[in-house]
Formats: C-alpha cells, structure tokens, sequence
C-alpha cells in the first residue's frame, strides 16, 4: 500500500492572528504548512528552496516590506515557481489578480475558505484527502 504524502501550503499573513487560526486550520486538515508574517520572508523562503516546491501557496495582497502582490509578481516570472497554485485573500479587491489561481475575499468563514483552497488547488496541487 502506498502512502501518499503530505501536502505543502507556504501561508504568507501579516496578521499573526489570522496567520495562527489559519495554520491550525490547515494542519488539522493534514497540510504541511510553513509560515512567513510578510513578502519578503516569502520570496526569501521559495527562493532558498531546492528540493520540492509547496503544492500551495496562499497569499495576504496587503502586507508590510513586500506586498503579496510584488511576491505573485516575482514568483510567475520565475519557471520553477510559475507552476505553484495560488490562493490570494484580501480585502482591497473583487477580481482575481493576474497569476493567481483562486481569491477569498476578508473576511471570509471557514467554509468559503475550503471552497477556495479547493478551487485553487483543482489548478495543479492537490489536497489531502
């Protein structure tokens, strides 16, 4: 039998609050999640990596020192990380920005956050099942 193995979401929030609900969220539906509080930590973290890519990311628009909208930028403009789902949440717009691959807009229940975590994941990452 094998085992399929656990999916990763690289969550990029500059609220700690939000950060730590939706982190807990995630890992008790069997995400591997691995944190960053702003852009830069992001950027610094995928481009830091050389092994696996995270089945996911989901990305704050409005943050301090690197927006989320600077990462999404930097991150399709570089092959190996063009591929990575992106889930955007925000609260400054209604339209899905260029690159991304789902949108929740702030705030948002549990429920509507599943429904986005799936429909960006259905655009190349899966989840666990």
């Amino acid at each position: 039998m094998e085992i399929e193995p656990q999916k990763s979401v690289l969550l990029v929030e500059d609220n700690a609050d939000l950060l730590d609900v939706i982190q807990s969220y995630l890992e008790t539906e069997g995400f591997d999640v691995f944190p960053a509080s702003h852009g830069k930590q992001a950027i610094d973290f995928l481009f830091a990596l050389r092994g696996k890519q995270p089945d996911l990311m989901i990305l704050d628009l409005m943050m301090p020192i690197v927006s989320g909208w600077d990462v999404l930028r930097q991150m399709r403009l570089q092959p190996r990380l063009d591929t990575i789902p992106v889930l955007v949440m925000t609260a400054a717009t209604q339209t899905i920005p260029e690159g991304a691959a789902a949108m929740i807009v702030k705030p948002f229940n549990l429920e509507d956050f599943s429904r986005a975590i799936h429909a960006a994941c259905r655009s190349g990452a899966g989840v666990p099942s």
